[in-house]
């Protein structure tokens, strides 16, 4: 899951790191962050294509009114 702030999963991975914190494992950190980024790289492609990558061509208007 990606961590964006103000989420459910950004409170729970919050949680989690401090939690590992306190018992000394530190290395949990590590994974909880590379999970999150490579998670973001697999996920965050698509919705970028579909809303925010213009056309390569232009919009045909043969079919409009």
């Amino acid at each position: 899951m990606i961590s964006i702030p103000f989420t459910t999963c950004y409170v729970s991975k919050t949680y989690l790191l401090h939690e590992a914190g306190m018992a000394g494992a530190a290395w949990a950190g590590w994974v909880l962050t590379t999970s999150s980024v490579l998670n973001s790289a697999y996920s965050l492609p698509i919705p970028y294509r579909s809303w925010l990558k213009r056309l390569a061509g232009k919009w045909s208007t043969e079919h409009c009114g």
